[in-house]
C-alpha cells in the first residue's frame, strides 16, 4: 500500500474533515492523534509522501516527534508543520533546525492538496 499523507493532530474533527477532503481527491491518508501514535504507524510502514504535523498535542507533541525523526533526514523533508503560531519565531526555528516546511492554522486546504499531489507525482516518477 502506498501512503500519500499522514496527518498527526489531536483534533478529531480536523483529522476527519481534512482526511475526508484528501481522500476525495484520491489520496491515501492515515491519521494519528499524537506523535507517539504516528511513530508507531511509521514503524509498521509504509512511509508517507507527506506528514502534516501539529505542534501542540498530548502524549508526544510535534517538537518531540521532530526530534525522534532527526535520525531520518529524508523523513524531515516530508514534514509540514501546521500551527496557529504562524509567522512566529518558533516556526522559523523549526524551518532552520529541522528543514521542515511550515504553514499556519487554519491552513489552505487547496495548497495542502497540491503539496500532497506533487509529492505523489515525485514518488511515482
Amino acid at each position: 500500500m502506498k501512503l500519500d499523507v499522514l496527518m498527526v493532530d489531536d483534533c478529531r474533527d480536523l483529522r476527519e474533515t481534512v482526511g475526508a477532503i484528501l481522500r476525495h481527491q484520491g489520496l491515501e491518508v492515515a491519521v494519528a492523534e499524537h506523535g507517539r501514535a504516528a511513530l508507531d504507524l511509521l514503524a509498521r510502514g509504509p512511509e508517507p509522501g507527506l506528514i502534516l504535523l501539529d505542534l501542540m498535542m498530548p502524549v508526544m507533541d510535534g517538537w518531540a516527534f521532530l526530534e525522534a525523526c532527526r535520525a531520518r533526514p529524508e523523513r524531515l523533508q516530508r514534514i509540514v508543520v501546521a500551527s496557529s503560531l504562524a509567522g512566529s519565531s518558533e516556526l522559523a526555528l523549526i524551518r532552520k533546525t529541522y528543514g521542515c516546511r511550515t504553514t499556519g492554522k487554519p491552513f489552505d486546504i487547496d495548497a495542502l492538496i497540491r503539496m500532497a499531489q506533487a509529492t505523489r507525482s515525485r514518488m511515482v516518477a
